[in-house]
């Protein structure tokens, strides 16, 4: 096998899911409104996809390549639809928004933690959720030998999210800010993987 040819589509995807976002990024701090972001995420997929298909044109099999394009597409395109019409004139997405000022302005809640929804099984919900896209993105590739050997990929992620900055450093601004009642929250609530509280 040639390394050229996955070299190649590697640096072209990479360069051009820095550009989407870049530009993305510069619009949502000009304009104010960040999550135009969740948006375009999904359509970063798609860009290499798309990419990636016509890079890779005669190598492998055609099914499965349109396959993965159809799939990857459809899934990131309706995504996309989906979160811009739901916050389309709405600013800030609402969920999250909606969820931290309800916390907030219950009196009961000084002090606390959010231990509601996802955070009641993990203190990273979200966290965990990239690291299964990245070893989703794995499965993708295992279909070739070379697949297997990138598990390092995925384990790299998710290792630098969890022990070096993501979870790490927000674990250590909470104990700080929260107290006791943060403790009391590692202490019964995993880490990472979603877990029924202790």
């Amino acid at each position: 096998m040639s390394w050229g040819p996955l070299l190649v589509n590697l640096a072209v995807t990479a360069g051009l899911v820095a550009v989407l976002m870049l530009g993305t990024f510069g619009y949502a701090m000009r304009t104010r409104v960040h999550a135009i972001m969740d948006t375009i995420w999904p359509l970063g997929f798609v860009l290499i996809a798309v990419v990636s298909f016509v890079l890779s044109a005669g190598s492998g099999g055609t099914g499965r390549r349109v396959l993965v394009l159809a799939l990857t597409a459809v899934w990131g395109l309706r995504l996309g639809a989906h979160i811009y019409s739901r916050n389309r004139g709405q600013g800030e997405d609402k969920r999250y928004a909606s969820l931290l000022r309800r916390f907030r302005a219950d009196p009961a809640n000084a002090g606390r933690v959010l231990d509601r929804g996802l955070w009641r099984y993990t203190r990273h919900p979200n966290y965990f959720g990239d690291a299964v896209v990245w070893f989703g993105l794995w499965l993708l590739a295992c279909s070739h030998w070379l697949g297997l050997v990138l598990v390092a990929c995925p384990l790299f992620m998710t290792n630098m999210l969890v022990r070096h900055t993501g979870k790490r450093l927000l674990e250590k601004h909470m104990a700080r800010s929260k107290g006791a009642a943060y403790a009391g929250y590692v202490r019964r609530t995993s880490g990472f993987i979603p877990w029924p509280p202790r």
